[in-house]
């Protein structure tokens, strides 16, 4: 997917809100089950929405895209402002691929929503995969995370001045 300016990604936002909410709805209606039963429906069964296309998916897959999805469509807003001459392609979702690239390959970013950006080892193995593409790339990873103290994260960014890391505050 290409978007070329703002307009387009609040669409986008207005989306994943919508399908968000169809779930939200979806859930309020099976409020019947008892706990295994209601944690089994959310982890196995259809009651989600993906977050941009609105087929139904699991619930667990849900979160982690629509989560994922806003903070790819938050960072793609601030490189916008930041190049504004620039068109991004984007790789949502399940997509394969740098998950923003400017049209021109000038610019490359990473971006997720975790508990922890060391679980998994999740910024570093983000922060590795970007060292690899062209020095003269501008290279970015955009998270956000609500467990990790702040002094934690510099100390592991300070290691890459190559890559400008931004912390994303909320989802609105």
């Amino acid at each position: 997917m290409t978007v070329k300016n703002i307009n387009e990604i609040e669409q986008l936002l207005i989306k994943i809100r919508k399908n968000l909410n169809l779930a939200w709805e979806s859930m309020k209606l099976s409020s019947e089950s008892d706990s295994i039963d209601s944690f089994a429906m959310f982890k196995f069964d259809k009651i989600g929405f993906d977050p941009i296309e609105g087929n139904q998916i699991n619930f667990i897959e849900m979160l982690n895209q629509a989560y994922s999805d806003i903070v790819v469509l938050k960072a793609t807003a601030e490189l916008m402002k930041r190049y504004s001459q620039k068109e991004f392609k984007l790789n949502m979702g399940t997509i394969s691929g740098t998950d923003i690239c400017s049209i021109d390959g000038s610019i490359i970013a990473e971006c997720f929503a975790v508990v922890s950006v060391f679980n998994n080892q999740k910024m570093k193995k983000d922060t590795e995969k970007l060292l690899q593409f062209d020095k003269n790339a501008e290279k970015y990873i955009f998270f956000y995370s609500r467990e990790d103290e702040a002094d934690r994260i510099e100390k592991f960014i300070n290691k890459f001045p190559q890559i400008t890391y931004i912390r994303i505050k909320d989802f609105h």
